[in-house]
């Protein structure tokens, strides 16, 4: 939902991440089942390359490029969303991303950028994980404000759609590798089968 807030330009030296916090411009809660070892998700998302490789090799959509470099990480969707990420908090089941986004899309002014904060925990559920995702963004100008506000509602629906399609490919990745991990092996070359092997050790 559209948060509250003055929505003016952040005070001179303010901490990102304290004024995410302090004056969203949109904020979003999601919680879903996913049936996958709690040892295999926080894998994934604490090795966000191994789950960029495996997602590129089981050629699942939207085909995201992942790309990590020292304590960053590169994600790159194909509608022009780019992201640069960095690990804030990794507390028990859950872990925190920073992240600063730009679009690059005909139909988007180049001026629409926004930082985010987004959490990520889990917990046994009945059938595996119950996972939650929070996330609050912040138009890092007057105009991404007002933007992101105008179209708060569309917003969310496609952070919904989004993050619900994403955990039911990861799901579905996961459960193929575990049921079928003498074809992932013959299949699987380099770097994709080694990133195979970790995820596979790490749902035992």
């Amino acid at each position: 939902m559209p948060a509250g807030g003055r929505g003016g330009e952040a005070p001179p030296g303010e901490d990102p991440l304290a004024l995410l916090r302090r004056d969203p411009t949109i904020t979003h809660r999601q919680e879903l089942p996913l049936a996958v070892p709690a040892g295999a998700l926080a894998f994934l998302l604490d090795n966000p390359a191994v789950l960029g490789r495996l997602w590129k090799a089981y050629n699942l959509q939207p085909a995201y490029e992942i790309t990590t470099r020292d304590a960053s990480i590169h994600l790159h969707d194909p509608s022009g969303i780019t992201v640069d990420l960095t690990a804030q908090e990794r507390t028990g089941n859950a872990r925190t991303f920073f992240g600063r986004g730009r679009v690059n899309h005909w139909a988007v002014p180049s001026f629409f950028t926004a930082d985010a904060l987004a959490t990520i925990s889990h917990r046994r559920g009945p059938e595996g994980q119950k996972v939650e995702v929070r996330i609050v963004m912040r138009g890092r100008n007057a105009p991404s404000r007002l933007a992101m506000r105008i179209f708060s509602g569309l917003l969310e629906r496609l952070m919904e759609g989004r993050i619900r399609n994403n955990l039911a490919d990861l799901e579905r990745m996961v459960q193929d590798l575990r049921a079928h991990p003498q074809e992932a092996r013959q299949r699987l070359r380099g770097e994709d089968l080694s990133a195979a092997e970790a995820l596979l050790k790490a749902a035992e």
